[in-house]
């Protein structure tokens, strides 16, 4: 890699949840790794109400549509709490293509964000950091400024 190469030209944007104040669950929907050997999910915590707690699990599937979904083993968070001071957290999860269950075809992933008690202000965002092709996609992206 050459410090030439654009962040938005070799890291794909895959999906996000964009930031608010949840107090249900939330979902980024399952999303294909198969051209991507390493993602990076970034979580990062606003106000967190007195009582919330935040969860976050990595579930896989074989397709965009869930199927056979199950969790992800070894991909999910020690339980953010107000209580504990976790409000304005920055999380970060790496996930290898190699650790979905591959001989059972599970090329697929899904961030799971479960709030309970109280209102989490929270956002997600999912890179492929590794890709197979490069130039990447940038149809999620707004706007890219270099």
């Amino acid at each position: 890699m050459s410090y030439t190469e654009r962040f938005s030209e070799v890291h794909q944007l895959l999906d996000f949840i964009a930031v608010d104040s949840w107090t249900t669950e939330q979902n980024t929907g399952f999303f294909s790794l198969q051209n991507i050997h390493r993602a990076v999910v970034i979580i990062a915590t606003g106000d967190m109400a007195v009582g919330a707690t935040l969860d976050v699990t990595i579930d896989q599937a074989t397709s965009t549509a869930g199927a056979g979904s199950k969790a992800l083993s070894g991909k999910s968070i020690t339980q953010l709490s107000a209580a504990a001071g976790d409000a304005d957290d920055v999380i970060i999860m790496e996930i290898r293509a190699e650790e979905l269950d591959v001989t059972n075809n599970y090329d697929c992933i899904n961030v799971r964000c479960s709030p309970a008690g109280a209102a989490t202000e929270f956002c997600v965002l999912v890179f492929g950091v590794v890709q197979r092709f490069v130039p990447v996609s940038t149809t999620l992206l707004e706007e890219v400024i270099t």
